[in-house]
């Protein structure tokens, strides 16, 4: 007899298709605005903040799977300086939105968005350029938000835990970047990130700001098992687990395959 399907657990991926990606949008456009980083957000009909670094981005979800059905409640952009696979899916949102199109047709003033409003921006360029001269991929973990219902039920750490794993031993990036609020840094220390020299508290269009940064070697000792197994699985399978009742089980039950990531899927 087949044991029953569990129903009740979250899945940290991509979007697979332009449904998926629109609603984790729409997620983080609601979130930034009813949060104190609001004036980041321009206020438009489209329910969507869009800018030319989508088209360089992986759009993460953390999903409740519900059935057949997968509800966000969470988001995170990793960035890159190169188009992504996602890039068509992004015009197919802004098709219908002029003022979101016009956002999306000039590239981005710098690889990384947290370089274009730091204060040692020329410094942060070197050091990009420099990196990827010898081969190296550097990533940015941005537009970090979370349903409101949800923040405070400890997800968070799930989904910052699943991005160190994907990016920094499953993807191959040699370091991962961050900007935020200096009083949230000690949350990204548990991770393994650090300031960057010099830039430990800014300004930026009026809010506080630091710049953090990680590599695989300065992940801590103490989560690297559970880190690694996080990769594994996203290695494996295109998405990392969470199960409240066990959480050091984060690859897809062997009996509930509909979890499992398929192509990307661009609609006509």
């Amino acid at each position: 007899m087949l044991p029953p399907i569990q129903r009740n657990y979250y899945v940290f991926r991509e979007a697979r298709n332009v449904y998926e990606l629109k609603s984790l949008l729409e997620l983080r456009y609601r979130g930034y605005l009813q949060s104190r980083c609001s004036s980041l957000i321009k206020k438009n009909p489209s329910g969507l903040d869009l800018d030319s670094y989508d088209l360089r981005s992986r759009h993460m979800g953390f999903f409740q799977l519900q059935g057949k059905e997968s509800k966000p409640l969470g988001y995170m952009r990793l960035v890159e300086d190169e188009l992504t696979d996602t890039a068509p899916l992004i015009w197919q949102l802004a098709l219908s939105h002029p003022e979101l199109w016009e956002r999306l047709e000039n590239d981005p003033p710098t690889p990384l968005p947290l370089m274009a409003n730091c204060p040692k921006r020329k410094e942060l360029l070197d050091f990009f350029h420099q990196h990827r001269a010898r081969g190296h991929k550097i990533v940015e973990g941005s537009r970090f938000v979370f349903d409101k219902d949800v923040r405070s039920r400890g997800f968070p750490k799930f989904v910052l835990e699943s991005a160190v794993a994907i990016t920094l031993f499953s993807l191959g990036y040699k370091h991962a970047m961050l900007a935020c609020n200096p009083r949230h840094g000690r949350f990204y220390e548990k991770f393994g990130f650090t300031p960057y020299r010099g830039l430990e508290d800014f300004k930026y269009d009026g809010l506080p700001g630091c710049v953090l940064i990680n590599s695989k070697n300065h992940v801590p000792e103490n989560i690297q098992g559970k880190i690694r197994q996080m990769a594994d699985a996203f290695q494996k399978t295109g998405l990392v687990c969470h199960f409240p009742e066990d959480q050091n089980q984060f690859h897809v039950p062997a009996f509930d395959q509909r979890a499992v990531v398929p192509q990307l899927a661009i609609s006509n």
